[in-house]
């Protein structure tokens, strides 16, 4: 069973790719639609298809390795008490990473 916050009425939500490579890849210079309703998102659920490493809010912040088989994994201020501002990705498998992210105030 789920839960339901009715005050919780903005979210934003992207697929997207990220390249063989591809180094600390600015979601949200890169997708329009990212951080547009939502600023500082405080649930983030990313769901990937190959092993990636996520960076929140700057590129100076250490990664967190992401796997394919913890896919979708997700980030809540509730339990890592962080508010994401922005997402970095880097792909260091040899395939090209099919990505989605959704973002909730």
């Amino acid at each position: 069973m789920s839960v339901i916050d009715s005050y919780n009425t903005t979210y934003d939500a992207v697929s997207t790719t990220v390249v063989t490579g591809q180094t600390n890849r600015d979601m949200k210079a890169n997708n329009a639609t990212l951080f547009a309703n939502v600023d500082q998102a405080r649930f983030v659920r990313i769901t990937t298809d190959q092993t990636v490493t996520i960076r929140f809010n700057s590129t100076t912040n250490p990664w967190i390795i992401m796997t394919a088989s913890e896919s979708p994994r997700k980030f809540t201020r509730a339990e890592e008490g962080l508010i994401v501002t922005n997402i970095y990705v880097t792909n260091a498998s040899w395939s090209t990473a099919n990505m989605k992210f959704e973002l909730y105030l």
